[in-house]
């Protein structure tokens, strides 16, 4: 998290907003107080995912009063405000001095997800009673509103961004799928995400686990399910898994070709970007050929035992069957290019990135391009050298090229 964040959500004119709230449910709520034990001369130094933390730690002081009396004023206030990312002080303070007051904590993160999330503040209960909190996730799968429901997948996340994994879960992920399941159908978008984060997260250590639970669901006739389904085994996915494939029905691997893989610009500046083309063609026909020939070749000389039917690699039945197939098969492919970056140590690397997602390659060479940006960024530092780009259809590497990045001219 940046400093724009906290710019942002922890800006005195937002902590004044809850220190109002906070004081309409308790009169006696001091809020010069609390605003200058918040805005101290340590405020600027702060670092930015420290912020709700020592916003939680000062309120707790000037409220002055036991965990259950403070939490009492706090769900109060909290029904008095509106979805915002400020709002996350609310349940980290339950994180903070909740944690032997397990039920009215639960409760109180099921109230507070309302307008901010709990799942960062119900992660330590996830360590101190796993079994418990699951159960009350799993009840909350059921609930009317959207982010309740939501909470119960993100909540058992076992690897979430900004905080800790639960190694557990890691290690044995079983207790979740219950609650996915419960979810697999959901109609919220917000739901939905949480969900195939959750598997995604998963899929990076249990990859046949996620594969077996997606190719189940996706017998399913549901919109939502196929959602989930497909940003489940997004990693799964770059990593070139045919059974991943399968399940999105994409085409066979061996059905395409892939040439003249072309970079246009001829010097490339970081900072800049580069457009690039390729040469793409289905093949399945001109394979579909060469059997039906073979197939002639046997029923013409087949009384003279010149080729046993029995050899054959398609029979005349399954012939038919092949040319119906074939009608019914629109060889969707899934297209995607990795680029190798040079990093500082002199190694390269690869990043994938999404091309073309259902593309339906018609029987013919199409010429596709695609446009790359090498824009330096927060954590994605570009150094000039040699780097390659390569081109991907189905999971497998079909033409790779080289090119050279140079340094931004000042």
């Amino acid at each position: 998290m940046s400093s724009k964040y906290k710019q942002l959500f922890y800006n005195r004119q937002a902590i004044e907003f809850i220190s109002n709230k906070i004081n309409d449910s308790y009169p006696a709520f001091d809020q010069k107080l609390f605003l200058n034990l918040v805005f101290d001369q340590q405020w600027e130094q702060v670092d930015t995912k420290q912020c709700t933390i020592h916003v939680c730690e000062k309120m707790h002081l000037a409220l002055n009063k036991s965990y259950l009396e403070s939490l009492e004023i706090l769900l109060h206030a909290n029904k008095s405000l509106s979805f915002n990312y400020t709002n996350f002080i609310f349940p980290e303070y339950v994180n903070l001095y909740g944690l032997d007051y397990f039920d009215e904590s639960m409760q109180a993160l099921k109230e507070f997800t309302r307008n901010s999330s709990s799942e960062f503040g119900i992660r330590q209960f996830m360590l101190k009673n796993q079994t418990k909190t699951l159960q009350y996730l799993y009840e909350w799968t059921k609930d009317k509103d959207y982010h309740v429901r939501r909470l119960a997948s993100e909540g058992c996340r076992p690897i979430l961004p900004w905080s800790f994994r639960l190694q557990q879960l890691v290690k044995d992920p079983t207790p979740v799928i219950p609650i996915l399941e419960q979810l697999n159908q959901d109609p919220e978008l917000y739901v939905q995400r949480s969900v195939s984060n959750n598997l995604n997260d998963i899929s990076k250590n249990h990859p046949d686990l996620v594969i077996k639970l997606c190719r189940e669901w996706s017998k399913i006739n549901n919109s939502s399910t196929k959602f989930i389904i497909k940003r489940a085994i997004r990693t799964i996915l770059k990593k070139g898994n045919q059974e991943a494939l399968q399940i999105l029905g994409v085409g066979a691997k061996e059905q395409v070709r892939v040439s003249n893989l072309k970079i246009h610009e001829k010097k490339i500046q970081i900072g800049g970007q580069f457009t690039f083309s390729f040469d793409i063609e289905d093949i399945s026909n001109k394979e579909h050929d060469n059997q039906l020939h073979l197939i002639q070749y046997g029923q013409d000389n087949e009384q003279n035992n010149l080729v046993n039917k029995q050899d054959l690699k398609l029979s005349v039945n399954e012939e038919k069957q092949y040319k119906q197939q074939t009608k019914e098969d629109k060889n969707i492919v899934r297209i995607e290019y990795k680029i190798f970056y040079l990093k500082k140590n002199g190694k390269h690397l690869p990043k994938v990135f999404m091309m073309r997602y259902n593309y339906n390659l018609k029987n013919k060479s199409v010429n596709l391009k695609g446009r790359h940006k090498v824009e330096q960024a927060i954590g994605k530092i570009h150094y000039p050298g040699i780097h390659y780009i390569s081109i991907i259809v189905n999971g497998v590497e079909k033409a790779k090229e080289e090119f050279y990045l140079y340094q931004q001219e000042q």
